[in-house]
């Protein structure tokens, strides 16, 4: 029986420590001040728009894993790895493209595609079903028939309306890639998925004791929780183990730790034979994972060291991977890269 390896990321990438206050002016055409632009960190609800004069200002208290994006209708959509405030900017309009023609056909219907969509982009929890995508106009679809290999992209970004968590969220979708082993759209036919995104997270308003619960049942036992446990050296039953059969593992016998300005470093400790046999088309190093002595799940590292935020959030997302339980989770399950989980321990 073959075992599928759901690999799917959100873009992350570290940025330096800058300064607590982060302003800029954004122009537009012929460098007018340009009213309405959006300035957010990828995947977080920090962010703000320009006023009339251009001008921008966030207050931040830390930085998560995450581009800094600045987007205008018409506009060229920026993405910053590293900047200094002030950021001064000037947005080029938007060249007017085509859509490609998809000369093959879909074999499926528009509603078939969808469903699809929702499942492996959304997912199949409580809190996806619930989840309303409000502009479902703006998907289209490509079908490679010959790889059984669904394809979407979108003409504006996707709108998200997750009430059951307490947001609302814009995603720019950059890559869905799904592969069957048959011309199903069926999980049971299911061979990998993959996506990619760049999504602003906003909160709802009336945010009331169910959304808070709804949260922390999100948290627990995510991939983000793991990865806050490795920085803590936070094991036990009641929480995630390392697991080779019954045995529960050492993690410092497996991870090295050190602490990098903001983040942590994790280094794998690798034995001779490891580093010797590494091939970069394959994995280094896997770990079983089991989360309340029931959720199993595998984590993959194709990437000997990797940063972990104060969040919790990973650096590496197209290399390190789950599968099993862990591999489940969606969009729809997504708490934003700034959500700070607080233990009732």
């Amino acid at each position: 029986m073959r075992k599928s390896v759901l690999l799917f990321f959100l873009i992350f990438i570290s940025l330096p420590s800058i300064a607590q206050q982060l302003s800029g002016k954004i122009l537009g055409e012929e460098n007018l001040p340009l009213y309405g632009a959006t300035i957010y960190f990828d995947g977080t609800t920090i962010g703000t728009t320009t006023d009339e004069n251009g001008y921008f200002e966030l207050n931040l208290k830390t930085f998560p894993n995450g581009k800094l994006i600045i987007s205008h209708v018409g506009y060229e959509t920026v993405y910053l790895d590293e900047f200094i405030s002030p950021i001064s900017l000037s947005l080029q309009p938007t060249a007017l493209a085509l859509n490609e023609v998809i000369l093959e056909p879909i074999p499926f219907s528009r509603k078939e595609l969808i469903k699809a969509f929702r499942e492996q982009f959304l997912g199949k929890s409580s809190f996806a079903k619930k989840c309303r995508i409000v502009n479902e106009e703006v998907i289209q679809f490509a079908y490679l028939n010959k790889d059984f290999k669904l394809s979407a992209f979108a003409t504006d970004k996707i709108k998200i309306r997750n009430e059951e968590l307490g947001y609302e969220i814009e995603v720019e979708l950059i890559t869905f890639d799904v592969f069957f082993t048959k011309r199903k759209l069926n999980d049971k036919y299911l061979k990998s998925s993959y996506f990619a995104v760049y999504s602003f997270f906003k909160e709802l308003e009336g945010i009331d004791k169910s959304i808070v619960k709804n949260r922390e049942s999100a948290y627990l036992g995510s991939s983000r929780q793991f990865f806050s446990n490795l920085v803590k050296n936070k094991w036990g039953s009641d929480d995630f183990l390392l697991v080779e059969g019954r045995k529960a593992l050492e993690p410092k016998k497996h991870f090295e730790i050190s602490k990098q300005n903001e983040w942590h470093l994790i280094r794998l400790k690798l034995d001779k034979s490891e580093e010797a046999t590494f091939d970069v088309k394959s994995f280094l190093k896997l770990f079983n994972l089991v989360y309340q002595k029931k959720s199993k799940s595998i984590v993959y590292f194709k990437t000997p060291e990797f940063t972990v935020d104060s969040f919790g959030n990973h650096s590496h997302h197209d290399q390190i991977y789950f599968s099993g339980e862990l591999s489940k989770k969606r969009f729809g399950d997504m708490l934003p890269l700034d959500y700070s989980y607080r233990s009732k321990k």
